[in-house]
């Protein structure tokens, strides 16, 4: 994260020296991204109000967090579908919480639910299980954890441990190395989606959205970490937020003009 840091100022800095955002020195157009909101952990009830309440703030994307146990999160996936309906596109997320025979048995109940994708099912450094997953999974695959740089792209690409590779600038030390994964994928015929770690500002995820705007290989958004902070970094500038979509600033660098004094009095 530090020299993600250092990586997204020198690009900020790039952009504002030429007067353009960083999606266009990267090669895009600002755009907006339809992204998901991720649903915590909870009860299937609560996780199913708590969807309903997203649909009607404009999100048509969805991410479940599961991986509390087979029987409770296809009850969550059942929850959720039936009570939002079949034209919100949902994802779910066990966070390595399933072994490769549970993952198989719960992503075989939920397919009818019509699930997008599922990330990162099992551990981390368990390619060769992610790979049988892949193989038989009615579901796409995304690594998540098990990919933080370009070297770990490269091998569960020879793996063939997955359809799509979750890249977060934070994981794999900014936007030079995530240009260098995106570029790995799409050569070897898949897709990236990307993603934030907890925590993360509107800085951050602003940084993400202009390189996931620069590239086509990026299909899926999941950029809702700083929607979930209480107070954040920036106070005025950077992406937006309008039905669902993340917005990106025609502004130089990444677009933000001005953060909160008390973070950066924490600073040394």
């Amino acid at each position: 994260s530090a020299k993600a840091a250092v990586d997204l100022a020198c690009y900020d800095l790039i952009g504002k020296s030429k007067g353009k955002p960083v999606v266009t020195i990267l090669g895009g157009e600002p755009k907006a991204l339809k992204t998901d909101h991720t649903i915590s952990i909870k009860p299937p009830t609560e996780q199913a109000k708590k969807a309903e309440s997203l649909i009607k703030q404009g999100f048509r994307h969805l991410k479940i967090k599961l991986g509390t146990g087979e029987k409770e999160d296809v009850e969550r996936v059942k929850a959720i579908r039936e009570k939002i309906g079949p034209s919100v596109i949902l994802r779910v997320d066990s966070n390595q919480g399933w072994g490769v025979k549970e993952s198989l048995s719960v992503l075989e109940k939920i397919q009818p639910y019509d699930i997008e994708l599922a990330e990162q099912p099992i551990k981390a450094h368990d390619l060769k299980g992610l790979a049988f997953l892949k193989k038989h999974s009615p579901i796409p695959i995304a690594a998540d954890e098990s990919v933080h740089s370009p070297e770990d792209a490269l091998k569960a690409i020879e793996l063939e441990a997955c359809d799509i590779i979750n890249i977060k600038l934070m994981k794999s030390g900014g936007i030079y190395p995530a240009l260098r994964i995106a570029e790995m994928v799409e050569k070897a015929g898949l897709s990236c989606m990307i993603g934030g770690m907890i925590g993360e500002s509107r800085l951050a995820v602003g940084a993400a959205a202009h390189f996931a705007a620069s590239r086509a290989v990026v299909k899926y958004y999941d950029l809702d970490a700083d929607i979930l902070l209480r107070d954040d970094l920036v106070e005025e500038g950077g992406i937006g937020l309008q039905d669902g979509c993340r917005t990106i600033p025609d502004f130089p660098g990444l677009g933000v003009s001005k953060l909160r004094a008390k973070f950066l009095e924490l600073l040394p």
